[in-house]
């Protein structure tokens, strides 16, 4: 059978790794899995990557009366009979992108500012008001603004129990594309913010905007301490479907991150986060002078537009309605007087006017669950929410009710930006190790702590629903690049910092000239396995005589050196470090004199598909077509040849954007004939490089390590400048799978099986494409053929439509 995987890049500068993989089945069996606006998993432990983050409750005490709400008010038991009375909660809240249509600081300045001014300026004023917070980001540039009398007013509307933070995230992040790891480290970084500042800990998890939601994402606010979770963006399909069988509220089991499975109590946003003609309703809110049969009307048809249909989708009695829009409150005061005189008249006259009792009034997230939570009636989910689609016809009513719209688009929009993004949140990574380490012997400078949150600050706005998506707009992208810059920068300066720290008093600290005109630089790795390493690692540098000295056994080690370009090299070398252990090296280099053990430079050899088609490891063997594309690749181990079918692949008639992918007709398969092509052979690394300038220009770089972890498979980087196709992307066809075969995709916490749909239109395709933060895989009875990718895109099964 024949099987199609296709990995899409939409058009712009863009480089991809990817590793492919031929993995022998064990006797135990392969099992990748663990058995068990209007716009559209190996299990880790938390344990190390939340030190120093301790939930704790909100409010030791709550003297607000909505705790419990209703009173002494009998709820509804399970063999109670129906009754016509229902209790709407009331949840004023304002969404707040941190950049999209406008840039973070425009959105604050102009709008987010006023917002707050108002909210408490309404709650101060009337203890009878709530509200709820989601991201930490605006909040804290706000209130660190404000003068002593204004955060005065804040800590006591705080400690009234009228303002609930939820989510708590320095932003609301993005799930398709976003790494675990990225998303505890903005998690932490704002609520330990609403710790230190106002004692408080979120029990709500917060994800109403995100385009579709991973699986691991539930069990991250479960260790964070969290009880509850709202989401929205689930897919109109599966809305439709937990509406019609009214399990809108449930018990969601998500992945298992720490030792036990924990399920988190799940609601799900009837329609969005925002009422319908959300600044009509507010208007026509009656006033105290009207008549009581103008209040009774606009009862009714209060109750026919938001209450009668929504409620068919949950089974209690309790209905949660948000009320507010993105950057609602921003215009002037007194909105919330006019909600609470709006929640007054509807419980007067629900009775008179629909026949039902609605006991309408403000409420906070928590004070609906915990009215939910013990009813035997909420069932138990396991899945996540991938992928998200939307129907055209609520947004467009003349369109047919069959068109879907699949976001899936945004896994492959701006891919230099979600590069620099994985590649920034790497290297933080690496910095944070250091950090921890540079405390733990005592010798972290306190000055350094403050451009440490400014790096982590910065990075985190980058895990934003409309950042890492790429879904903003241009100048609000710049934003995002020159934040990015900005904490590239301050990486550097305090890896420089903490260099100088670490190799204080090492012999390999000089990097003056001596007196052979060598110039000493030393540097370091950090083995983060549990066991000995020996690998190749690449460094670029602009010098030919160069050679690297290992500062423990003081010899000069193994390099080789390829050009990439007339003034800049790539320079391999193999290294050696024990498990958990941190190691010194010395970069030593001349730009005028030849010296001893230098690096040995690799020869350009043109590509000779007669010669140099085969290249072989210890545990496989590569062979490339005359485009140079690859052909198969066998496994030494297993004994087992892969074939396979590379081709460059285009879309050129679609009705795609920055959110959806959506062909009009078949992909294309592009013609790649390098217009040169050359190898670079040596005893660490194997090098091949080809150009096609067709339509611009696309490169493909294979690179092949012969030492160390050999058993890393051949990395494949392409490039693409200038391309005049919407939708260009890569794909590998082959035959050497049986046709029981099974389509998995890695989210960075696991490997997730993924339903095969058929599709019947070219615009179905989006159905079958998912995101991939670290690889996908097909594997069938015998096999597993997987592609590991360095930083986040799509990737499809993608079958023929039929």
């Amino acid at each position: 059978k024949t099987t199609w995987i296709l990995a899409l890049l939409i058009f712009a500068l863009t480089s991809s790794a990817i590793m492919a993989e031929l993995v022998e089945k064990t006797d135990s069996g392969t099992n990748l899995q663990d058995e068990s606006k209007d716009r559209h998993k190996k299990h880790h432990s938390l344990s190390t990557i939340l030190a120093g983050l301790t939930p704790l409750n909100i409010l030791s005490d709550c003297i607000f009366d909505h705790c419990d709400i209703w009173g002494k008010h009998k709820k509804k038991e399970e063999d109670d009979p129906v009754t016509n009375e229902i209790n709407l909660h009331i949840i004023p809240h304002s969404h707040t992108d941190a950049g999209w249509i406008e840039s973070i600081d425009w959105y604050y300045q102009n709008w987010v500012r006023i917002i707050f001014d108002n909210i408490f300026d309404e709650m101060y004023n009337d203890k009878n008001i709530t509200f709820v917070w989601a991201d930490t980001n605006y909040l804290h540039k706000w209130f660190e603004a404000q003068n002593e009398e204004t955060q005065k007013k804040v800590f006591e509307v705080i400690r009234r129990g009228q303002l609930e933070f939820v989510g708590g995230g320095w932003v609301q992040n993005d799930e398709s594309l976003s790494d675990l790891k990225s998303i505890i480290n903005q998690m932490n970084f704002g609520l330990q913010y609403l710790h230190e500042r106002f004692n408080a800990t979120p029990t709500v998890g917060w994800q109403i905007d995100p385009f579709g939601y991973n699986h691991f994402m539930p069990s991250v606010f479960k260790e964070l301490g969290y009880k509850y979770l709202v989401l929205n963006r689930i897919g109109d399909i599966r809305k439709e479907s937990f509406k019609n069988s009214s399990s809108m509220d449930f018990w969601l089991e998500p992945a298992q991150l720490g030792e036990k499975k924990e399920k988190i109590l799940t609601h799900v946003l009837p329609r969005h986060y925002e009422p319908f003609d959300y600044d009509r309703l507010i208007s026509s809110i009656p006033n105290e002078f009207d008549s009581e049969a103008v209040k009774i009307e606009f009862v009714k048809t209060f109750y026919n537009t938001y209450v009668k249909e929504q409620i068919k989708g949950f089974r209690t009695e309790e209905f949660m309605m948000l009320m507010g829009k993105d950057f609602g409150f921003n215009s002037s005061k007194g909105i919330l007087g006019r909600i609470k005189y709006m929640n007054q008249i509807i419980s007067k006259y629900s009775e008179a006017a629909v026949g039902i009792k609605i006991n309408c009034k403000f409420s906070l997230p928590s004070a609906y669950f915990k009215s939910i939570e013990k009813s035997k009636k909420i069932e138990t989910k396991n899945l996540d929410f991938l992928n998200y689609d939307e129907r055209l016809i609520y947004l467009h009513p003349s369109e047919s009710y069959d068109k879907i719209d699949y976001w899936v688009g945004y896994y492959f929009t701006r891919p230099n930006l979600k590069q620099r993004i994985s590649a920034a949140f790497n290297s933080f990574r690496s910095l944070e190790t250091l950090v921890t380490y540079t405390r733990h012997i005592g010798k972290f400078h306190s000055e350094l702590e403050e451009p440490f949150k400014e790096i982590e600050k910065q990075l985190s706005y980058m895990l934003h629903h409309d950042a890492i998506t790429g879904t903003s707009r241009q100048h609000t992208v710049d934003d995002y690049y020159s934040r990015l810059n900005k904490a590239e920068y301050s990486i550097n300066q305090l890896f420089n910092e903490i260099n100088t720290i670490l190799l204080e008093g090492s012999n390999a600290a000089s990097i003056e000239a001596n007196e052979d005109g060598i110039i000493k630089k030393p540097f370091y790795y950090y083995n983060q396995a549990a066991y000995k390493r020996e690998f190749v690692i690449s460094i670029p540098t602009s010098y030919s005589n160069i050679r690297v000295l290992d500062n423990e056994s003081k010899k000069y080690l193994e390099c080789e050196l390829v050009k990439a370009n007339s003034q800049k090299y790539t320079l391999y070398v193999l290294i050696e470090i024990g498990g958990l252990t941190l190691k010194t090296f010395t970069l030593e280099y001349s730009s005028s004199t030849d010296i001893e053990h230098q690096a040995t430079q690799l020869e350009k050899i043109r590509f000779d598909q007669n010669s140099t088609s085969e290249f072989q490891t210890k545990h496989y063997i590569l062979k490339l077509k005359d485009n140079t594309l690859i052909k198969s690749i066998y496994s030494k181990k297993s004994k087992k040849l892969v074939e396979l079918d590379q081709e460059f692949n285009y879309y050129e008639e679609t009705q795609s954007g920055i959110y959806i992918f959506k062909p009009n007709r078949d992909k294309q398969t592009l013609n790649y004939s390098p217009n040169e092509a050359w190898v670079y052979r040596g005893q660490l690394v194997e090098y091949i490089i080809s150009n096609n300038a067709l339509h611009g220009k696309i490169s493909q770089a294979i690179t092949i390590f012969l030492k160390g972890d050999t058993k890393i498979a051949p990395l494949i980087e392409t490039t693409s400048q200038t391309w005049r196709y919407a939708e260009l992307g890569f794909s590998f066809k082959t035959n050497s799978l049986s046709e029981s075969q099974e389509f998995y995709n890695h989210d960075s916490n696991e490997f997730v099986k993924r339903e095969f749909r058929k599709v019947f239109k070219y615009e179905e395709v989006g159905k079958n494409i998912y995101p991939v933060i670290h690889g996908f895989a097909i594997k069938d009875n015998h096999n597993i053929f997987g592609i590991f990718n360095n930083y986040p895109t799509g990737c499809g099964y993608i079958p023929k439509v039929t």
